[in-house]
C-alpha cells in the first residue's frame, strides 16, 4: 500500500482563509481553505450534506449558492452534480496548484503517485490534524474525503482515507488476530421532545438483523446484545471470557451532538447553544459533544451517553494492555448519526470517534452526518465482507462505501479515524485462512456472473446445440463423430474437453454457466465438492511460463493456498477461457498448455477457443472437442418471442419472411443464428423507431455501439462527449492495442488514448463496449473491437492490409485483419468498388463479407464467383492425385463449402447453376458441388434439375440432392417445386433407381400433418405421385382417403379413381365409403371404422365432424376410443355452436365410458344453460353402476380434465396432484349422496379422509343425510381432525343425526374452568389444543342430540362457566 501523509495545520498569524499542508517527504506549501469567502460557506456545505433536498434551512444563502453552480436559477433544486463540484473544491485545496516557478506540484505527485500503483495497489492519503484548537481551526470538519480529480471523486480511483488526531502519547500497536469477535450492542430507543425540536424515532432490528446476517456470512464471530442499558454493557464487558473478547465493538442506535445535564437526577438533552439545563437550570458544559442513545436502567426511557463515558468505558476493558497485547477493543464502528461531529468547537476530541481515539482506541469508523438505515445496512455489508478478505480497515470503508454506490447522497458520510503504529492501514487479520479465502472467491465470483446477463440470457439457446469431435488426434481428416449433446451431458461425462465455436456463438456464455453452477454447489455443499476456477488466458504475458502464470493468478485472487499444493491433488475444476486471444507465441504457449495437461493439470480442464483459430492444426490439444451450432429456426422463434412479446411477429417477419429477396432473408438468418448478434438485433429492435433491422454485420455492430452510448449518455450524470468524437477515441484505442500485440493495456494508458478523459472509459465500460478488470482494460469482446478496427481502417491503406491468400492442408490461413475487413465492408454505402478490391487479392475474403449480409450487384457477384471457381479448379488440379490417392475428397469439400457455397449468400445459385450445365467443367468438379449444394435451404435448386438431370454423370446425385432439399424445405415448398420435382424424375434416364427416393420425397411432403401444412404444396405432391403409376404410389394415395383434410381425401380419390383403382378389401372398401361422405354406411363397417373416424374427426368442416360424431355414437361402446376426441371438442374454447355442443353431448352418453360418464357431469356444470339440463339428464338416464364406477374413478385419484382429454387414444392417463378439479368432485359426491345406495355411501366413506378440505367438508354435509351406524363413526372420527372447519362441520352434522354416541366426545372438547382462565392469560396460545368459537356449536349439538345425558352435560357446563 503506497501511503501520502497530509498534516493540516493553521500557522499563527495566517491570513483568513489560509492554511498550510505539510506532505511527508515532499514539502510545505499553503493552500486555501474551501468557501473562506462566506463567513457561514463551511456550515451550508455541511447542511447541503446533510439534506436530501432544498429547504428553508438554507435562508440567505441562496445567492451564494446559484454563484456557487449548487443551486439552480430558480432557488429551488440542488444541482445534480453539487457533489462533484463541493469535491472540486475541496480537491483544488488540498492539491493547491503553487505559484510559477515552483519545480513541483502536488497534483503531479498525485498524477505520478497513481500511476506508479501495482495491480491491486491503492493509494492511502492519511489526513493529520493537530489536537491544539489554534492550529487545527475548522480542519477537521471539511469533507475531505470527497475531493473529485477530473470529475472522478478521488475514492473512485483507488484513493482511500483516514484521518490523524495527532496528540502526544503511545500509539496503540495491536497484533493481528485469525480469528475477529465482534460484538454488536443495538439500541432501537427513541426519543421526541418539541422543546428542543427532537425526534428520534423509535428504531426496527432490521440494521442490526442485516449486520448479524453478514457478519455470519464472512465467518466472523459475532456477539449480540440488544437494548441494553450502559450499565449492563459495563457490567457484561467486565466479566467477558478472554477468549471472547471482542476485537471489535458496533454500536447500533441513534446518536447525535448537543449539550446533556450532568446532574444525577435529570441528565436531560439540551440545545448545543444552551449555557444552563431547561429543566433543572443547572450550568451545562461549555462544550457540546456527542451522545449514543441507550437504554435507562430499568426503563425503556432514552439515556445520553456522552463520548467521554463511552471511550472511558471501552479503554478500561482492555484487560491489562500490556500484558496481553493480543486483547482489547481494535476497532469501534459506530451506525449512528454524528457519531463523528465536531463542528467548530472548542476541543477537538469532543465527538465520539474522536474521543474513543484519545483513549487509545486504534480505529474508529463513524459519520459526521446523518445517516439513512439502508445506506448504513449496505455499508456494513461491503465492510465487514472486505474484513473478512483479510483487507485493510481502509480498503474496507472504501469497499463499503462501494457497496451503497456513488448515486444518491450517503456513500461519503462514513470516515475513519486511524491512529495504529506500523499496520499498514489497519489490518485486523493476521495469517491467511485458506478455506475462508476459498469461500470468499467463489462466493465474489458467483455475485459477478449473476451481475453478467449473459450469463443465463441465452443459455438455453445452446442446450441441445452441440457437434463432437470425440477423436483424440490432431488429424484433422479423420472422420468426425456427429453427436448432439447438452451442456450438463458434456460437463458430466468428459472431464477435459474444448469448446469451440464462433464469435458471439455462447463459447463463454456456456464456460460461466457451467462455472456458476459449479459454484453455487461448492457453497451449498459446505466446500466439500470441486470449486470452480476461471482464468482468462489473455491475461497470459509474452515469455511467462504457464506455470507462473497460473500462480499469478491464483495470488492475485488471495488463492496462494492453492498454488502451494499439486493441482492434481486439489478438488479444482479449471476454466481456461479464451485460447484464441493468447499475446504472443500461440504455438509455443499451446505446447506448454498440452505438457501441463498431462502432467499438472486438475482432472478436469475446460477451455474454449474460437472455431477458426481452432481448426489450425498447431492449436489442437488433442482433447474431444465440442462445437456450437448456429441456432435452429425454433429456437430464434422462442428467443424473440420471449423478448419482444407483441412485437415478436414483425421482427420474425423481417428475418424469416419470404417475401423479402432470398439473399437478404438469407443473410438475416445468418445473423439472428448467433446469439450474441440476435440479442444485438433485438435491443436495436427495441430502442429505435423505424424499426428497419441492420442487412449486415457491419452496419448492425454501428447501429448497436451508437444506440448502447446514447442510453449510457443520457444516464450519465456528467456531460460527455458526441459519439462521432467518442468513435474515433475507442478506434484508435483498438488500432494501438493490435498494433502494440496486446488486447489488454493498463488503465492509465487506456485513459491517455480516450482523450486523458476517464469518463469515456466509464461509460464505455457501462455501455458494454469495455471491460475493466483491476488495473486493466480491454474490449468487451473481439466483434466490438473488430468493429472499431473497421472504423480505423477507413484512414489506412488497403491495399497495405489485404494481402493474397494462402491455402495450407486445404485451408485458407486466417488473416489478423479478416473480420474487421468483412466489417468496414459493410459500412460502405456503395461496397462494390471495395469488395471487387478485396477479391482480386482474396476472392474467399470478398466472399466472407457477402456472407456477412453485404450486398453487392450481379457484376461484383459474377466476379467474385469467376475468382473463386478460377482458384477452385487451381486446388483441384494441384491436388486431383493426392486428393484420389489419400481420399481426401471430404476435405476438398470441407474447403469448398467453407470458403466458397457458404460464403457466397444465395443470389450466387444461378452462376453455380450454370457451371453444373457447362460441358467445359469436369464431372469430379461437378459431383462436389452437387454434394456440397445441400448446406442451401433454397427451393431454386429444385427448380433447376429437370436441365441438370440431362447430364449423365450427375443425374444420379441430382435427384439425391433433390430428396435432401425437399425435406429440408417442405416448409417452405411452392407446388411450382413439387412440379419441377416430378418432371425431373420423368425427365431422368435412370427414373427406375431413383423412383423409390422421389416417392419417398413426394410422400414426405403430403403426408406432413405439422403445423406447417400446406395444401397448395401437399396437393401437387398427391397428382405426382399418380403420376408415377405404380402399387407403391397407390399405397399412399389409399391412405390418402382418410387424411384429416377433406380436399387431400378428395384429390386422392379423384387420382385413383383416374387410374381405374377398385377396392380389394374390407379396409380400402371402407376407406372409399369415407372419401365419398357416406357416412351411415360406416357403421356396418362396426369396430374397423373406429380409428379411420377418429381421424377425419379433425376435419376444419363441422357439419363433417357433426356427421362423423353422430356415426361414432351410433357405434356405442364399440367406439370407446372416440370419447376423449369427442370430449376434446365439446370443451374446445373455440367452440361456439350450441347444435354441435349437443350433438357432442349425446353422443358420449351413448359411449358411457367412465371418461364419458365424468364429461356429462363436467358439462352440467360448465356449458350453457341448455346444455347443462341435456348433460344432467342425460347423466341421470344413465345406469347406476356405470355412474358409481365413474365417480368412484374420479374422486380416487387426482387428475386435470383438460390434460386427460387432450391424451392420444391408448395413451395411459397422466395424473397431475391438483386443485384444478375439485369443483368437479364436489359434484361427485353430491350425485352420490343423491344415488344414496349402500356402494354409494361406500365411497363417499372413502372418500371422507382425502386431504382435501373441501372435499371432506362436502362429504361430511353430505353424509349428514344418512343415519346409518357406519357413518356416524366416520364423523365422529374427524373430532379429532386438526382443522377446525373440519371439526366444525363434523360437530354440526352429529347433532342434525341426533347421535347419542357422540355426547361424550363432545363433552371432552368443551374447556374447563381452569383452562379457561389460562386462555384469558394467553389468548394466543387458545388455537394450539381448542378453538373458543366451536364452543356454541357443541352446545347446540348436544341441545338437538336431547337426550338426559346431552342436557345433563350442557348444564353441568354452564353452570361452571357463567
Amino acid at each position: 500500500m503506497e501511503i501520502l501523509k497530509f498534516f493540516l495545520t493553521i500557522p499563527e498569524n495566517a491570513e483568513k482563509g489560509k492554511f498550510q499542508i505539510n506532505i511527508d517527504k515532499y514539502g510545505v506549501y499553503s493552500s486555501k481553505l474551501p468557501w473562506c469567502e462566506n463567513e457561514k460557506g463551511l456550515n451550508t456545505v455541511i447542511n447541503i450534506l446533510n439534506q436530501e433536498k432544498f429547504s428553508q434551512i438554507f435562508y440567505k444563502q441562496e445567492d451564494w449558492m446559484v454563484k456557487k453552480g449548487w443551486l439552480d436559477e430558480a432557488k429551488t433544486d440542488f444541482n445534480p452534480n453539487i457533489l462533484k463540484k463541493i469535491g472540486q473544491d475541496i480537491y483544488n485545496a488540498l492539491f493547491y496548484e503553487p505559484s510559477e516557478g515552483s519545480e513541483r506540484s502536488p497534483k503531479d505527485l498525485l498524477s505520478k503517485k497513481l500511476s506508479d500503483l501495482d495491480l491491486n495497489e491503492e493509494l492511502h492519503i492519511q489526513l493529520q490534524f493537530s489536537d491544539k484548537k489554534d492550529k487545527r481551526g475548522p480542519l477537521s470538519d471539511y469533507p475531505w474525503e470527497l475531493a473529485c480529480r477530473d470529475r472522478n471523486f478521488l475514492t473512485e480511483q483507488r484513493v482511500t482515507f483516514s484521518r490523524l488526531i495527532a496528540f502526544p502519547g503511545n500509539v496503540p500497536d495491536f497484533p493481528t488476530v485469525e480469528q475477529i469477535n465482534v460484538l454488536l450492542v443495538s439500541s432501537t430507543i427513541g426519543d421526541i421532545d418539541e422543546d428542543i425540536n427532537l425526534h428520534l424515532e423509535t428504531l426496527n432490528l432490521q440494521e442490526q438483523e442485516a449486520i448479524y446476517e453478514s457478519l455470519k456470512d464472512t465467518g466472523i464471530s459475532v456477539e449480540c446484545k440488544q437494548n441494553i442499558s450502559f450499565k449492563e454493557l459495563g457490567a457484561y464487558l467486565s466479566q467477558i471470557p478472554q477468549h471472547k473478547t471482542p476485537h471489535v465493538i458496533h454500536f447500533d442506535g441513534h446518536g447525535l451532538h448537543s449539550k446533556r445535564c450532568n446532574k444525577p437526577d435529570c441528565r436531560s438533552i439540551n440545545k448545543v447553544q444552551d449555557s444552563h439545563c431547561r429543566k433543572c437550570n443547572s450550568p451545562l458544559d461549555k462544550t457540546p459533544q456527542g451522545y449514543l442513545v441507550f437504554k435507562s436502567d430499568g426503563t425503556q426511557q432514552a439515556d445520553y451517553i456522552s463520548a467521554t463515558e463511552i471511550s472511558n468505558l471501552i479503554s478500561c476493558n482492555h484487560y491489562g494492555l500490556e500484558n496481553k497485547n493480543n486483547l482489547g477493543a481494535r476497532l469501534v464502528v459506530i451506525s449512528a448519526c454524528q457519531s463523528a461531529l465536531t463542528l467548530n468547537h472548542e476541543s477537538v476530541f469532543n465527538g465520539i470517534a474522536q474521543q474513543l481515539i484519545s483513549k487509545q482506541i486504534p480505529a474508529v469508523v463513524a459519520t459526521p452526518y446523518n445517516i439513512e438505515v439502508t445506506a448504513a445496512i449496505d455499508f456494513n455489508k461491503g465492510f465487514y465482507r472486505a474484513l473478512a478478505d483479510k483487507m485493510p480497515l481502509t480498503t474496507a470503508v472504501s469497499r463499503g462505501q462501494n457497496a451503497i454506490g456513488r448515486r444518491g447522497n450517503q456513500w461519503y458520510r462514513h470516515v475513519l479515524y486511524l491512529r495504529w503504529g506500523n499496520n499498514d492501514g489497519g489490518r485486523l487479520f493476521g495469517e491467511n485462512t485458506t478455506l475462508l479465502f476459498l469461500k470468499r472467491y467463489v462466493e465474489n465470483l458467483v455475485d459477478e456472473l449473476e451481475k453478467e446477463q449473459d450469463v443465463l440470457e441465452y443459455i438455453d439457446l445452446l442446450t441441445l446445440f452441440y457437434q463432437s469431435d470425440t477423436t483424440n488426434t490432431t488429424n484433422k481428416t479423420d472422420k468426425k463423430s456427429i453427436t448432439e449433446f447438452t451442456i450438463e451431458q458434456i460437463f458430466a461425462n468428459h472431464q477435459k474437453f474444448v469448446l469451440i465455436g464462433e464469435p458471439g456463438s455462447g463459447k463463454s456464455t456456456a464456460l460461466k454457466h457451467m462455472a456458476l453452477t459449479q459454484a453455487k454447489e461448492f457453497l451449498s455443499e459446505k466446500f466439500t465438492v470441486a470449486m470452480p476456477l476461471i482464468l482468462e488466458l489473455e491475461f497470459w504475458c509474452d515469455n511467462e511460463p504457464f506455470d507462473s502464470f497460473i500462480k499469478r493468478q491464483c495470488k492475485e485472487n488471495n488463492l496462494e493456498s492453492i498454488i502451494n499444493q499439486d493441482f492434481r491433488e486439489r478438488k479444482i475444476i479449471l476454466y481456461l477461457d479464451g485460447l484464441d486471444v493468447m499475446s504472443g507465441n500461440k504455438v509455443k504457449k499451446i505446447q506448454q498448455i498440452k505438457k501441463w495437461l498431462e502432467t499438472q493439470a486438475p482432472e478436469k480442464v475446460i477451455i474454449t477457443c474460437r472455431y477458426d483459430d481452432y481448426q489450425d492444426d498447431d492449436m489442437d490439444l488433442g482433447l474431444p472437442t465440442f462445437e456450437i451450432q448456429p441456432l435452429s429456426i425454433d429456437l430464434i422463434r422462442s428467443f424473440v418471442s420471449q423478448k419482444l412479446n407483441d412485437k415478436s411477429d414483425d421482427f420474425l417477419k423481417q428475418i424469416l419472411s419470404n417475401e423479402d429477396h432470398r439473399s437478404v432473408k438469407n443473410n438475416l438468418q445468418q445473423l439472428v443464428s448467433n446469439p450474441y448478434l440476435l440479442s444485438a438485433l433485438i435491443i436495436i429492435y427495441k430502442n429505435e423507431n423505424n424499426n428497419q433491422l441492420p442487412k449486415n454485420k457491419g452496419i448492425l455492430l454501428s447501429r448497436l455501439i451508437k444506440k448502447s452510448w446514447k442510453i449510457e449518455r443520457q444516464k450519465s450524470i456528467t456531460e460527455l462527449l458526441p459519439y462521432k468524437d467518442v468513435e474515433i477515441y475507442f478506434a484508435n484505442l483498438a488500432d494501438y492495442m493490435v498494433q502494440q500485440k496486446n488486447m489488454i493495456l493498463k488503465r492509465e494508458k487506456a485513459i491517455s488514448i480516450l482523450n486523458k478523459d476517464q469518463n469515456l472509459l466509464r461509460t464505455g465500460k457501462d455501455a458494454k463496449l469495455l471491460a475493466i478488470k483491476d488495473d486493466t482494460v480491454r474490449f468487451k469482446n473481439r466483434l466490438i473491437q473488430d468493429y472499431f478496427l473497421a472504423v480505423k481502417l477507413k484512414d489506412k491503406d488497403l491495399d497495405s492490409i489485404i494481402q493474397k491468400y494462402e491455402i495450407s492442408n486445404g485451408k485458407r490461413l486466417k488473416k489478423n485483419w479478416d473480420s474487421p475487413v468483412i466489417a468496414l465492408s459493410g459500412l460502405e454505402n456503395e461496397p462494390d468498388k471495395l469488395v471487387q478490391k478485396i477479391a482480386k487479392k482474396d476472392p474467399f475474403l470478398a466472399a466472407m463479407c457477402l456472407n456477412s449480409g453485404v450486398k453487392v450487384n450481379n457484376n461484383t457477384l459474377e466476379f467474385i464467383v469467376s475468382q473463386l471457381v478460377q482458384n477452385f479448379d487451381i486446388t483441384i488440379q494441384n491436388n486431383f492425385e493426392e486428393i484420389i490417392k489419400d481420399e481426401k475428397v471430404g476435405e476438398t469439400k470441407k474447403l469448398l463449402a467453407k470458403y466458397y457455397l457458404n460464403r457466397l449468400g444465395t443470389d450466387a445459385l444461378p452462376i453455380l447453376g450454370k457451371i453444373l450445365i457447362d460441358n467445359q467443367k469436369n464431372a469430379f468438379i461437378k459431383r462436389a458441388i452437387i454434394d456440397l449444394l445441400d448446406i442451401y435451404n433454397d427451393t431454386r435448386i429444385i427448380h433447376s434439375l429437370s436441365e441438370i438431370v440431362k447430364y449423365p454423370s450427375i443425374e444420379e446425385k441430382a435427384i439425391q440432392l433433390a430428396h435432401q432439399q425437399t425435406i429440408k424445405l417442405k416448409t417452405v415448398m411452392t407446388a411450382s417445386s413439387v412440379t419441377s420435382l416430378a418432371l425431373a424424375i420423368l425427365a431422368s434416364n435412370k427414373a427406375s433407381k431413383v423412383l423409390p427416393t422421389a416417392q419417398d420425397v413426394f410422400h414426405s411432403i403430403w403426408g406432413d400433418k405439422s403445423e406447417y401444412n400446406q395444401l397448395q404444396l401437399r396437393v401437387p405432391a398427391i397428382y405426382a405421385l399418380s403420376r408415377l403409376k405404380n402399387k407403391e404410389a397407390n399405397l399412399s394415395l389409399i391412405s390418402g382417403l382418410i387424411d384429416t383434410n377433406n380436399d387431400i381425401r378428395k384429390a386422392c380419390l379423384t387420382c385413383l379413381k383416374s387410374s381405374e383403382w377398385q377396392p380389394e378389401n374390407e379396409k380400402e372398401q371402407l376407406y372409399l365409403t369415407i372419401a365419398e361422405d357416406r357416412w351411415s354406411d360406416c357403421q356396418a363397417f362396426g369396430e374397423l371404422a373406429i380409428v379411420p373416424l377418429i381421424s377425419v374427426l379433425n376435419d376444419e368442416s363441422e357439419s363433417i365432424q357433426t356427421s362423423v360424431i353422430n356415426t361414432l355414437g351410433q357405434l356405442g361402446l364399440k367406439a370407446q376410443y372416440a370419447v376423449k376426441p369427442i370430449l376434446n371438442k365439446l370443451f374446445t374454447p373455440s367452440t361456439k355452436n350450441n347444435e354441435f355442443q349437443k350433438t357432442c353431448i349425446n353422443a358420449v352418453a351413448l359411449i358411457p365410458t367412465r371418461l364419458a360418464v365424468i364429461g356429462l357431469l363436467k358439462a352440467s356444470l360448465t356449458c350453457s344453460e341448455d346444455l347443462q339440463k341435456l348433460a344432467l339428464r342425460k347423466f341421470d338416464n344413465i345406469g347406476e353402476k356405470q355412474k358409481l364406477d365413474a365417480l368412484n374413478y374420479l374422486l380416487e385419484i387426482d387428475f386435470n380434465f383438460e390434460s386427460l382429454i387432450k391424451l392420444k387414444n391408448n395413451q395411459t392417463a397422466k395424473i397431475l396432484k391438483s386443485d384444478e378439479n375439485t369443483k368437479l368432485k364436489i359434484a361427485a359426491i353430491k350425485k352420490l349422496g343423491e344415488i344414496g345406495s349402500v356402494d354409494g355411501i361406500n365411497i363417499l366413506l372413502s372418500t371422507i379422509n382425502q386431504e382435501n378440505e373441501e372435499l371432506v367438508i362436502t362429504c361430511i354435509n353430505t353424509l349428514s343425510n344418512h343415519k346409518e351406524s357406519n357413518v356416524i363413526s366416520a364423523i365422529l372420527e374427524k373430532l379429532k381432525d386438526k382443522k377446525v372447519s373440519i371439526k366444525k362441520v363434523a360437530i354440526k352434522s352429529l347433532g342434525k343425526l341426533q347421535a347419542e354416541i357422540a355426547v361424550d366426545e363432545l363433552v371432552k372438547l368443551l374447556p374447563p374452568l381452569q383452562k379457561k382462565n389460562m386462555f384469558r392469560r394467553n389468548i394466543s396460545k387458545i388455537s394450539t389444543f381448542f378453538e373458543t368459537n366451536l364452543v356454541s356449536d357443541i352446545l347446540d349439538a348436544l341441545q338437538q342430540i336431547g337426550t338426559s345425558k346431552a342436557q345433563k352435560a350442557i348444564d353441568s357446563w354452564c353452570s361452571e362457566n357463567k
